[in-house]
């Protein structure tokens, strides 16, 4: 009986080896030698770099990241060509690109993403009329809103669809005044909208409170600052309960009133 179990122990410890031995060849062997020991984001740069460099689109498939590796691929096509992509509409993006690149607007009139490859002008040239050939025209003057900054590109926006991209608009000049453009409930929205994504806390000292109390509220959230609660007015509480909840911070609920407590508790456990 001691004999089998001794046997059972030694074959569970060569298992552990074996395993503990392959996650370090998945880790060191497979990857290039310029790029052992790197990890995360770090790792696939290194396998991004090496494959624009030797044009192997082969180095891209070790990247884990989707994104990343679109990257990579995007990349090395700029080397050997679109034909790398298996993918059809990876294929047909890759070809739009660089028919992009080279001025050749002509292109997307036989484009099998006709679409898509108005878009792509309307967005580089930051040119509205490109729009009028793109199946999502409301989607097109967001993004060209936001790419060039001007709110005049939202003057045909359905109404439903007005206020994102005056909000893009303004985002790209990091400039609330832009906002007053749209009715005062929108207007507010945009203000806090804006503000928060251009990651400048002082665009919320505004003299409207509906802008500056709820601005401050989501930037303490986002910074995990609980002083900013302080700042925030009458949204204050909810201020507090937020940063308990997304932080799990139960300790944030002491600052809560008594008949909000146990909520934040149970929300922030």
């Amino acid at each position: 009986m001691k004999a089998k179990l001794k046997v059972s122990i030694a074959i569970i410890i060569v298992a552990l080896l074996l395993i503990t031995a392959l996650i370090f060849y998945n880790q060191y062997s497979v990857q290039p030698i310029e790029c052992q020991g790197k990890e995360g984001p770090l790792l696939q740069l290194c396998l991004t770099d090496l494959a624009v460099n030797s044009s192997d689109v082969k180095l891209c498939d070790k990247i884990d990241d989707r994104f990343q590796k679109a990257i990579c691929y995007e990349y090395v096509a700029q080397n050997i060509g679109c034909d790398l992509y298996k993918d059809q509409s990876l294929k047909d993006t890759c070809i739009r690109k660089q028919h992009l690149k080279e001025g050749d607007v002509d292109y997307c009139t036989t484009a099998p993403d006709k679409s898509a490859c108005f878009m792509d002008i309307a967005i580089a040239k930051k040119d509205i009329k490109y729009c009028d050939d793109t199946s999502n025209k409301d989607l097109c003057l967001v993004l060209v809103a936001g790419a060039s900054g001007d709110p005049a590109s939202c003057a045909s926006s359905t109404p439903e669809h007005l206020e994102n991209c005056i909000t893009n608009a303004a985002i790209n000049q990091r400039n609330l005044s832009v906002c007053e453009s749209l009715n005062a409930s929108m207007a507010v929205s945009c203000k806090v909208n804006t503000a928060v994504a251009s990651n400048d806390i002082k665009l919320c000292d505004d003299d409207d409170m509906y802008v500056k109390e709820p601005c401050l509220a989501q930037y303490a959230v986002i910074r995990k600052d609980p002083l900013l609660c302080e700042s925030a007015g009458a949204l204050r509480n909810q201020c507090y309960l937020g940063l308990a909840i997304t932080s799990k911070n139960k300790g944030l609920c002491a600052s809560l009133p008594d008949d909000m407590k146990p909520e934040c508790i149970l929300r922030a456990s």
